[in-house]
């Protein structure tokens, strides 16, 4: 009696994670840190003072399309992320919303970058590092 009723319980909490949970989706997983490996190369390649004058935005260009690509394609995995209660639903409108803040910090730090370069310890970076690590977090912690 007590193994059916510890067995009942135990699906009853499994089964209300899939309600309440967003559904782990591993290509959302791979772009959302291919995203924040990149934003880590730009923050070292600033930290090494290697982008510190507006000419050297010609050389990071492809980067930035490299990280705003993953995001965008993260986005639009997570949007498409079948949700079962209003729970998980607000859950999947947080991860996009992370998601949308690091591309919005990229393009910040990139227009700086463009118009003046970026300076070692000056923390340009900051905005980006932040929201890009959280949003690769949060795809990771969909795992189950």
């Amino acid at each position: 009696m007590l193994k059916r009723l510890y067995l009942g319980v135990l699906l009853l909490l499994g089964g209300c994670a899939g309600w309440f949970a967003v559904p782990y989706d591993s290509p959302l997983d791979v772009h959302a840190t291919s995203a924040y490996g990149t934003a880590a190369k730009i923050a070292a390649e600033i930290q090494l003072g290697q982008l510190t004058t507006a000419d050297s935005y010609a050389r990071t260009t492809d980067q930035y399309a490299s990280l705003m690509s993953d995001i965008a394609i993260a986005v639009q995995q997570a949007q498409g992320l079948q949700t079962h209660s209003s729970v998980a639903e607000d859950n999947k409108k947080r991860l996009i919303d992370i998601l949308t803040a690091c591309s919005a910090q990229t393009q910040t730090l990139a227009g700086l970058q463009k118009s003046s370069g970026l300076q070692p310890n000056a923390g340009a970076e900051n905005g980006m590092m932040t929201t890009c690590s959280e949003a690769a977090k949060a795809a990771a912690a969909m795992k189950p």
